[in-house]
């Protein structure tokens, strides 16, 4: 009888202990595990002798000193409270510090074996490996979820993201974690385990948590105004881990943390790694090759953001150099053939020039190969009238969005143009068409009457009387 009360009496308290550790960030399971670490706290005060001889008097003397004869039940509510003070701060998700990014990873494992756990932990010990061997190990706040908190995100979808949905305090709440990066996913078996995973990335709303590693302290405010393309909600495409591409995953996640945070420099490096090293690995396995295609429009994005960084310093070689890194990784990133031609031009480099104009030509996203091209025909080739027209014709009818005319304005106002009769002449026409007719018509005429005398822009002259009558 003894031996099947003490199993009985084994088994409740196993199937308790499992059911407190599944519930007690649940309100129910959260009053109870407060009750029970304060009758395990009392009982110990009561069952030892010196702790109790020691309470009692402590009890008696706050008693004589306040005048009353309950401080003792006072003292057991405030120390229930204080307990679930304690709890309620594990029960919060954890807090990113200040000028870190914030990794967190929500990756639930149901089989809870010795080689689903040491599957989990090779994770963390990777992106601790690969950090410490980087220069901006300080700069992540790595989280691993618990099992509660990571069953709430994954069941709950995408609910814990919407920042205007109220929710209680037991519910997803991830709104002050300063979170940049997300990583959710169950663990699977299949030939061994496997981590099929979804990422959500978040735009750090702080640019300056960091200037930079690298860049000038001006970084952060280039990236203000550049509006780099992010996407804050989209979900990644679900990738399965396995114990064998683990490092790939990390540096994705790290390098998309980084760039959400606007460390682009930095988030290049890490992609650059990872581009690195699934070359050998693309062409046989399919999952490995969307990742490629998505790295090369990544890090093309990335070095085209940093060429403008450089050529808003006027530093114009290295400019080039991070748009030809651009175009190289995405042979149809229009806008960095663009600005590619455009340094090349002045740079002196004009068969570059025209060769960047022709390969953005294949995949035009607006009109502003029309206007290269008319620029060089008449700056370059002097034929001025050819090139006036398609540059009237494509201010007229082309798609030309405003970040491109106020673009072409800057360039032909920059210290290499603003002197050239053609550069105003184009800026007095850019004005009529696109801003105020009345401020181009004077721009025009400033033109005309600065070069009336001038036979070589006789064909220049004649079209900008259209324009001044």
């Amino acid at each position: 009888m003894s031996t099947i009360q003490d199993n009985l009496e084994t088994d409740v308290y196993a199937k308790f202990k499992d059911w407190l550790d599944e519930s007690w960030q649940k309100p129910i399971g959260f009053f109870v595990l407060g009750l029970v670490i304060w009758i395990i706290i009392f009982t110990f005060v009561k069952e030892n002798s010196f702790v109790n001889q020691f309470f009692v008097l402590f009890i008696n003397y706050i008693n004589t000193l306040l005048g009353i004869q309950f401080f003792e039940y006072i003292f057991y509510l405030l120390t229930l409270i204080v307990i679930y003070i304690f709890i309620f701060k594990k029960v919060e998700y954890p807090v990113t510090p200040k000028n870190k990014i914030g990794i967190y990873l929500a990756l639930l494992n149901n089989y809870k074996d010795k080689e689903s756990n040491a599957f989990l932990n090779k994770i963390e010990i990777e992106i601790k490996d690969i950090l410490e061997g980087t220069k901006t190990e300080n700069i992540f706040n790595v989280v691993m979820l618990d099992r509660y908190k990571t069953l709430k995100i994954i069941k709950g979808g995408l609910s814990f993201y919407f920042p205007n949905i109220k929710r209680p305090k037991f519910q997803i709440n991830l709104d002050k974690t300063r979170w940049t990066f997300l990583m959710y996913g169950k663990v699977k078996y299949a030939q061994g385990y496997k981590l099929e995973v979804d990422y959500i990335l978040k735009h750090f709303k702080s640019i300056d948590l960091i200037s930079s590693l690298k860049m000038g302290r001006d970084w952060k405010n280039f990236l203000k105004i550049q509006k780099w393309e992010f996407d804050g909600s989209e979900e990644r495409k679900a990738i399965e881990i396995t114990s064998e591409n683990i490092k790939e995953h990390i540096y994705y996640s790290l390098g998309e943390s980084l760039y959400a945070s606007g460390l682009i420099e930095n988030a290049y490096a890490f992609h650059d790694e990872l581009y690195n090293l699934i070359q050998s690995k693309k062409d046989n396995f399919p999952h490995i090759d969307w990742l490629n295609k998505k790295l090369e429009k990544r890090l093309s994005d990335e070095c085209f953001i940093i060429s403008n960084y450089y050529a808003s310093k006027k530093e114009l070689q290295l400019a080039i150099s991070w748009q030809e890194k651009s175009v190289y990784f995405n042979h149809q990133n229009y806008y960095a053939h663009i600005n590619l031609a455009s340094n090349y031009y002045l740079n002196g480099d004009i068969k570059k020039a025209y060769k960047e104009i022709e390969l953005a030509e294949k995949t035009p996203a607006d009109a502003s190969f029309k206007l290269s091209k008319a620029f060089l025909k008449i700056d370059v080739e002097k034929k001025y009238n050819e090139g006036a027209n398609l540059y009237i014709e494509t201010l007229r009818r082309g798609f030309l969005p405003e970040k491109i005319i106020e673009g072409t304005l800057l360039f032909l106002e920059s210290s290499s143009q603003k002197e050239k009769p053609i550069s105003l002449f184009l800026k007095g026409l850019i004005n009529y068409f696109k801003k105020s007719e009345t401020e181009g018509k004077e721009i025009i005429m400033d033109f005309v009457n600065k070069n009336k005398e001038n036979t070589e822009y006789k064909d220049l002259l004649n079209i900008a009387q259209r324009y001044i009558k």
